[in-house]
């Protein structure tokens, strides 16, 4: 559904969007197919405008006879959608990464273009149903990419406030031998994994990786194996939510043959309480699911450094001297305390990526900004002019930092992470 609306596919939903599943298995949506009526590329049902849904051009019949009507109505799927969007942006849909897979793919076709059109002489002619008409390869490619980048910028507008990464495991630089704790790959507080208890299982890496759930552009590298015997044995995350409100936990799992085939998941908000049970038994299957969640409605869940969950292990397996569970892209998400809007009506942003801060100013005119570590120290000073997206040279270690922008008389407050 993202893919079909990102890319504003004209014949998705009513003609090319399929399923399939395995035997014993459950409903998954694909292949993706047929996108030659997209990005821009169709003057009907408004697909040369970069704003706008798609679905509400169509009638419920063509929109999968309501399929996805009533998964929108369930509160759970809207915000998973919201929350997948969010973390796409922050890697394979970010505009870096689609401006890249644009320009990668046109200069593989660079030589063959020439052949192409020489043999089909269809440029700067209306071929069904062009809405813009392009003189030349490169000027095709300019455009689709301006309209994709317009198509981001909007749909952002449409999803809200983003969620933050709080704490982030992919795996993909694990030490080799037997493993017992797993720093985060990503955290600004130290999170923590740690396999204890009076077994004799452990953990270690295995090449059996996914990118389902992964964020930050990550790729399908390495998964944790958390070993048998695991029936006496406990996963325990510190997770600290200090700055975050409405934490959102999820994590990808399979078993092997012979590995546990139920798992419980609990919660804590204090050293000194006993675990509180997040949500049925879950089953285990040998394919990768994702598990998520959601601490919304917990109180004390919010903004604490004590917070922490916990796996059990179940079933006759889990006493077995062979078998595992595969866990990969474990993410802990939410949204910073410090980046509510501003009472003036105006919102500023601030992210950082490959050493360089990004400063949307909200407002015309000089914006003086500081930039403090969570210690309180100042360690960087400067101005920036007009309004819009800056660009702000910024080297400094992994962790979250502070930034005040003053524009006139309007104070914005944002915290921004630096990844390692």
């Amino acid at each position: 559904h993202l893919m079909t609306e990102l890319l504003k596919e004209i014949d998705g939903f009513r003609l090319s969007t399929f399923m399939h599943k395995d035997r014993g298995g459950k409903l998954v949506m694909g292949p993706l197919w047929d996108f030659n009526l997209s990005l821009g590329n169709a003057d009907f049902l408004e697909g040369w405008q970069p704003t706008g849904w798609y679905y509400p051009l169509i009638t419920r019949a063509q929109y999968m006879n309501g399929w996805y009507i009533r998964l929108f109505e369930d509160p759970e799927f809207k915000a998973r959608y919201r929350e997948r969007w969010w973390q796409l942006r922050r890697g394979r849909f970010s505009d870096n990464s689609l401006e890249s897979r644009i320009d990668e793919n046109a200069l593989i076709l660079s030589e063959a273009q020439g052949r192409n059109f020489i043999r089909w002489p269809v440029l700067n002619k209306y071929i069904w149903p062009n809405w813009y008409i392009a003189p030349t390869y490169y000027h095709e490619i300019a455009w689709m990419t301006d309209w994709l980048m317009l198509r981001t910028e909007w749909m952002d507008q449409q999803f809200g406030k983003p969620t933050t990464p709080v704490h982030f495991w992919h795996f993909n630089d694990l030490p080799e031998g037997d493993i017992y704790t797993v720093p985060a790959d990503y955290s600004p507080t130290n999170a923590l994994m740690a396999y204890a208890g009076t077994g004799d299982g452990y953990m270690d890496q295995v090449n059996d990786g996914t990118l389902l759930n992964a964020d930050m552009g990550e790729p399908a590298g390495s998964a944790l194996r958390v070993r048998n015997p695991s029936d006496n044995m406990e996963l325990i995350f510190s997770l600290p939510t200090t700055g975050f409100r409405n934490a959102v936990f999820r994590y990808m799992v399979k078993r092997t043959p012979n590995g546990a085939r139920q798992q419980t998941v609990y919660y804590r908000t204090n050293d000194l309480d006993g675990w509180s049970l997040c949500s049925d038994t879950l089953d285990i299957t040998m394919s990768y699911q994702q598990f998520r969640f959601s601490f919304a409605d917990v109180e004390g869940a919010d903004d604490n450094r004590q917070f922490s969950i916990r796996i059990l292990f179940h079933g006759e397996e889990a006493s077995g001297s062979s078998g595992n569970n595969r866990f990969d892209n474990i993410t802990l998400e939410g949204y910073s305390i410090d980046e509510e809007e501003n009472d003036t009506g105006y919102e500023a942003h601030a992210f950082h990526y490959n050493s360089h801060l990004y400063i949307d100013s909200p407002m015309e005119g000089t914006a003086h900004i500081e930039i403090f570590n969570l210690s309180g120290r100042m360690i960087a000073r400067d101005r920036l002019e007009g309004r819009g997206l800056h660009n702000y040279p910024f080297s400094h270690p992994a962790g979250v930092y502070i930034l005040k922008m003053v524009v006139g008389k309007h104070v914005f407050s944002k915290k921004f992470l630096v990844h390692k």
